[in-house]
């Protein structure tokens, strides 16, 4: 009889499975979180457009300075261009493309410089949240008024004293 009992519990359990009962079915910060612990450390910030720098469309920073672009498959591309400040990405592998050109109606000569000039991209680039940085990024150092995650992605912080004569 309780064989019966925990096959019929069983039987519930893979019910509501299929009805999505799940609570953190859309916690995108949940999500968010997720996708920092497992893809650790790969990791980029965002450089948005600018005349000033002659930088197009957004570029994908990791550590150590090196630029990239999201796959161009993916529609991240899009919103890596039209990025917010401070936004932050996690990727799952650094590609170089070497032997490649873009468009069919150009001069041999001009293909020759395009196929001389190697471009790197992301892979399955995914946004994620500042807070989703601080908790799985990595080492946190405190200095000034910043919160600095993995020795160089910078968090500015208000400090506030606190009253402490309830003791």
């Amino acid at each position: 009889e309780e064989e019966d009992d925990n096959t019929k519990k069983s039987q519930i359990i893979t019910a509501a499975d299929k009805t999505s009962n799940n609570n953190n079915n859309d916690d995108a910060h949940l999500t968010s979180c997720c996708l920092v612990a497992g893809l650790y450390p790969n990791i980029a910030t965002i450089m948005r457009p600018s005349d000033k720098h002659r930088i197009r469309g957004g570029k994908l920073v990791i550590k150590g300075g090196d630029t990239f672009v999201p796959s161009s498959s993916s529609f991240q591309r899009d919103r890596a261009r039209n990025a917010k400040k401070d936004t932050y990405a996690v990727f799952l592998s650094k590609h170089q493309n070497v032997g490649s050109t873009s468009g069919t109606n150009t001069t041999s000569a001009s293909k020759k410089s395009k196929a001389a000039t190697p471009f790197s991209f992301l892979s399955e680039v995914n946004f994620v949240s500042r807070f989703s940085l601080l908790l799985f990024g990595g080492d946190i150092v405190v200095r000034d008024n910043c919160l600095i995650v993995d020795g160089w992605l910078k968090f500015k912080v208000t400090v506030r004293e606190t009253d402490d004569s309830n003791g």
